[in-house]
């Protein structure tokens, strides 16, 4: 996303400094340990089998894909369209996306 490392779909979706940041957020707010995993497929199966409570379940299972399409599109506007949205303003539209 910073063009200064290869876009792999793990990088991109999980490690890369944006997606880090976004990621380490939505844990925060549910107040669990977690420690991200190397791959996407490893993270969405940890994902699904944490134990978080039935009340905040149904917004948890909506944060995996949701943050990756979010991820996606800042990246390719970035990429295709030199248009870069700051970190706070990526944040305000992840919350807005899950509660709305």
């Amino acid at each position: 996303m910073y063009k200064r490392d290869a876009d792999t779909v793990d990088h991109l979706l999980i490690h890369c400094p944006v997606a880090w940041e976004l990621w380490t957020t939505m844990i925060s707010w549910f107040v669990i340990r977690w420690a991200l995993s190397r791959n996407v497929m490893e993270l969405l199966i940890a994902w699904k089998g944490a134990k978080v409570g039935k009340k905040r379940k149904r917004v948890w299972n909506l944060i995996p894909l949701s943050l990756m399409w979010i991820i996606w599109r800042e990246r390719n506007s970035r990429c295709f369209e030199g248009v870069e949205k700051s970190l706070r303003s990526i944040k305000s539209f992840v919350v807005n996306s899950l509660y709305i």
